[in-house]
């Protein structure tokens, strides 16, 4: 019966012990810092790996954000004035016998039927 007057009196929490049985008011800083890292240092590292992550790509998604509004609300001509790439050259010689006429036909012609 001793032992449950014991288990009784004991704090459920820690904030439910009393000032005097607390090691936080006297324990210096340093094991306190040691102590909150043990407990909350995978905590710690997982938001810290998010904001590595996140941080970078917020800013690059506000600087195309701002590049693409100033692009647009600055300058409509802007994007007329780049002349397109030029193609690939085709040093393949086309095939004009009667045979691949004959085949690139029926190809237009499944194409677009009547």
């Amino acid at each position: 019966m001793a032992g449950n007057n014991r288990n009784e009196r004991t704090p459920l929490l820690d904030g439910d012990a009393p000032a005097a049985n607390r090691a936080d008011s006297t324990e210096p800083t340093g094991s306190r810092i040691k102590r909150f890292l043990q407990r909350n240092g995978v905590y710690l590292i997982i938001i810290l790996l998010l904001l590595l992550v996140l941080i970078p790509l917020i800013i690059q998604s506000v600087r195309q954000g701002s590049e693409h509004h100033d692009h647009g609300s600055h300058d409509h001509d802007h994007d007329h004035e780049k002349k397109p790439s030029n193609p690939p050259s085709n040093d393949t010689e086309l095939c004009t016998s009667a045979a691949c006429v004959l085949a690139s036909a029926n190809i237009i012609r499944s194409l677009a039927p009547k």
